[in-house]
């Protein structure tokens, strides 16, 4: 998997993904873009996303990249990774996002967001598609200012 180092001592929006997603990670993904447009330029460099593939078998890294950039993402501020299956998996369960891939090939799995201080530490999640992005944007300022 590639290493979050740029992210190191900043505040994190962490959320997994896959890129053939036709339901709710291509919504997720689009709420994230408007909660990164919403962070003032002067902390945009202390606030770092993070998207996780689901599926590396089929994310490599150029169908990361035009996932995010067909949705808009700042790749300075972003970054979509993936790494080996078996890693994938075991991040999976360290942050507690059930996933089940089905006969079909897509993915059943919690929906939600991990707001992560400078030092690593899980401070607020965000289940599902029900917040407003404004509020996103305020946690996120909010830990990047302290």
């Amino acid at each position: 998997m590639a290493p979050l180092t740029p992210s190191a001592g900043k505040a994190v929006l962490l959320d997994f993904i896959y890129t053939t997603c036709t339901g709710p990670c291509p919504i997720l993904t689009g709420f994230h873009v408007a909660v990164q447009r919403r962070i003032p330029q002067a902390l945009a460099g202390r606030i770092h996303f993070v998207s996780i593939s689901l599926d590396p078998a089929r994310d490599d890294p150029a169908a990361l990249r035009a996932y995010a950039l067909a949705r808009g993402a700042d790749l300075a501020h972003w970054s979509f990774v993936t790494g080996p299956v078996a890693e994938v998996e075991a991040l999976v369960r360290q942050f507690g996002v059930g996933s089940v891939r089905l006969p079909d090939g897509s993915f059943e799995h919690v929906v939600v967001s991990f707001l992560i201080d400078g030092g690593g530490r899980i401070v607020k999640r965000y289940f599902g598609l029900e917040h407003e992005s404004e509020a996103i944007a305020r946690d996120l300022e909010a830990l990047a200012s302290s």
